[in-house]
């Protein structure tokens, strides 16, 4: 693949607090949804509360110049009434963390976990200090090589693409030509990626990932995984400028 241009360290740093923002939105959705869940003497002051840090979030992100980043599709979110978000909202915005965590770590803030672990959500949160002035995280914001950032996005993409062969052979779909299994094609790619140092064993001729092989997963563990796999290449791809549409970025597999 071609090398793209890395987007500016401003400009992620932006896209990090876009993100952070929409994390912390979504921690008052989830408080809002357990409200009749509550004693009736404490709902009314419950539900001012969240609606209060909720007021406060949107004026901060004014204030504080962030608005202008945030995408249409977010801004959409952001405008919404408190409490009126829909479950694929909140689910979208849950598995955003694997996003905002690439921007941090494209930032040099923090490290990329395997592949088989999410990133900690309040871990995440921290730096970026939401709700308070962003002039030092703006400012101070510089990003890792770009060959290593390269490099990233090119393994998120090889987990992805393990993700979606499982689909594909799940549903019988034609293999390329000259290669006689998807057991021959999984293979082939991770002992090129094991070769590179790029993932730390092979067990079964295949990608490790839990203490197995990624064949060897449950239902539950491939959806987990390969959602981690899928929003980390979206994020990369981005970084990488294969798209400025935040909302649109795209994350095909050709290896």
């Amino acid at each position: 693949m071609s090398e793209y241009p890395i987007q500016s360290a401003r400009t992620v740093a932006y896209r990090a607090l876009c993100l952070g923002t929409l994390l912390r939105r979504n921690a008052l959705e989830m408080g809002m949804r357990n409200l009749d869940d509550l004693p009736v003497a404490i709902r009314g002051g419950w539900k001012r509360e969240h609606e209060g840090i909720q007021q406060h979030l949107k004026t901060w992100v004014v204030e504080e110049k962030i608005l202008g980043y945030f995408s249409p599709d977010e801004r959409q979110l952001m405008d919404a009434e408190l409490g009126s978000w829909q479950q694929l909202d909140t689910a979208k915005i849950v598995w955003r963390c694997e996003s905002l965590g690439i921007m941090l770590w494209a930032l040099d803030i923090v490290d990329v976990p395997y592949y088989d672990t999410q990133f900690d959500a309040d871990s995440l949160l921290e730096p970026l200090d939401i709700l308070n002035p962003t002039i030092d995280f703006i400012w101070q914001a510089s990003l890792r090589e770009a060959d290593v950032i390269h490099d990233a996005r090119n393994l998120a993409e090889k987990w992805h693409w393990r993700a979606r062969i499982k689909q594909q052979q799940l549903r019988g779909d034609s293999l390329p030509d000259g290669i006689a299994s998807y057991d021959e094609l999984v293979k082939q790619v991770a002992d090129a990626t094991y070769a590179t140092g790029n993932i730390p064993d092979v067990i079964e001729d295949d990608f490790p990932v839990m203490g197995k092989a990624y064949a060897q997963l449950t239902d539950d563990q491939y959806s987990t995984i390969s959602s981690i796999a899928k929003e980390r290449h979206y994020a990369l791809n981005w970084l990488c400028q294969m798209s400025d549409d935040w909302d649109n970025v795209p994350t095909e597999t050709t290896l």
